[in-house]
């Protein structure tokens, strides 16, 4: 058990990693918060010192590991909340002619609509540490509704970058990685993908003009999810455009976690007896 920042977190057994790690077998995920639903953050939580410790941890935990966005269930937490940051100075993405993307914070998100222009992009990912990079599309701007710390409501549009880190985190929040989407033979060692740019044989990230585009003929897996035959699999293909995460929760069957969370501060639980 963690006392994180006044929030109780109840760990997954024999994982004590900082951020959370991608399961491939399914039979071992168990409560895996990775492939659990994330509740939703209450009323008389926003604003509240709790949760701004929660997010400014968080925070702290992406900028730790120079990532470029985290969501709550990777910091073993099974929130609806994510963190992006974006510097287009980063060299790891240079000449992708990004801009920078603020830091923001998205409590309780959905995306309310989306362009029929979808990007590819190889993905990477905290949570994926040591694994292969896979290409996969997310869609090219969306429009998106969410809380602010603060519980005010917002509405916005984010493309390019934006866009590709959101949807990134919204998978987190769905269930599971990129890892989970991506098709075999879109799956490269960072080594070899650095290789192949250098060399020109792959291209970084592309607009295409519609999602079809890139993923060719669909075909349905066992787990009614669209993968392509011909082209790449979509980042949140399994998400229907202006559905809340418990509306995808409960048309998808994503499991209960069995862990819980209990918003109080350090002396409220000592006095309940937890350590």
């Amino acid at each position: 058990m963690w006392l994180l920042l006044g929030v109780i977190v109840m760990m997954t057994p024999g994982s004590d990693a900082l951020v959370l790690q991608h399961q491939p077998r399914a039979e071992l995920r168990g409560n895996n918060v990775l492939y659990t639903r994330c509740a939703k953050v209450p009323e008389d939580q926003f604003g509240s010192p709790k949760l701004e410790g929660l997010v400014s941890r968080m925070t702290d935990v992406m900028h730790e590991t120079a990532g470029i966005g985290i969501a709550a269930n990777q910091c073993h937490m099974p929130l609806q909340v994510f963190v992006i940051e974006f510097e287009a100075s980063n060299p790891r993405y240079a000449g992708l002619g990004f801009a920078d993307v603020p830091l923001q914070i998205f409590v309780n998100p959905r995306i309310v609509s989306a362009s029929p222009e979808c990007r590819s992009f190889w993905h990477g990912c905290l949570s994926c540490q040591g694994e292969k990079r896979g290409e996969v599309i997310t869609y090219e701007k969306i429009g998106v509704e969410y809380r602010t710390v603060e519980g005010i409501q917002r509405e916005e549009e984010l493309s390019g970058m934006a866009a590709v880190i959101f949807q990134h985190e919204l998978r987190h929040l769905l269930g599971g990685t990129y890892l989970d989407r991506a098709v075999s033979d879109r799956l490269v060692s960072l080594e070899n993908l650095v290789e192949a740019f250098n060399s020109g044989k792959e291209t970084r990230s592309r607009v295409l003009s519609s999602c079809e585009e890139a993923e060719g003929e669909e075909k349905k897996t066992g787990e009614n999810e669209s993968k392509s035959q011909n082209g790449l699999p979509h980042l949140i293909g399994d998400y229907k455009i202006g559905e809340t995460l418990e509306e995808f929760y409960e048309r998808t069957g994503v499991p209960e976690s069995e862990q819980k969370w209990i918003w109080t501060t350090e002396e409220e639980n000592t006095k309940l007896g937890g350590t």
